[in-house]
């Protein structure tokens, strides 16, 4: 059984300062200048690794992959993920997906629909 149990992915516009989402969304706008997969977190233990790995439409974006390392020991909190665009164009239209999982073993995925605007 894993050490450090995830939760189920959290889609945010912005995140509060103890980490947790602002709010709960069901889609995103093209023109988001930022998105984030939020998770919580249980029974975390400092060295914990977590990555991330992102997709759209089911196909791997793998220079977006990222991974944190937990610095301290915690009943419970928050891991996130954040995405920004810059620039003149939008996101493309699709399926966004995440994997998120954490070196002692728990994995959890989500996706949310990025929309025209």
């Amino acid at each position: 059984m894993p050490v450090v149990q995830l939760g189920a992915v959290v889609w945010s516009a912005g995140l509060a300062e103890n980490g947790e989402p602002t709010d709960d969304l069901d889609a995103f706008p093209r023109d988001a200048p930022v998105i984030y997969a939020v998770a919580p977190v249980e029974f975390a233990v400092a060295g914990e690794t977590v990555t991330a790995n992102w997709s759209l439409d089911g196909v791997p974006i793998d220079a977006l992959a990222s991974t944190v390392t937990l610095d301290q020991a915690a009943g419970s909190g928050w891991v996130s993920f954040a995405l920004t665009w810059e620039g003149e164009t939008l996101w493309p239209v699709g399926s966004l997906e995440i994997s998120i999982a954490a070196s002692s073993g728990s994995t959890v995925t989500g996706a949310i629909q990025i929309e025209s605007t």
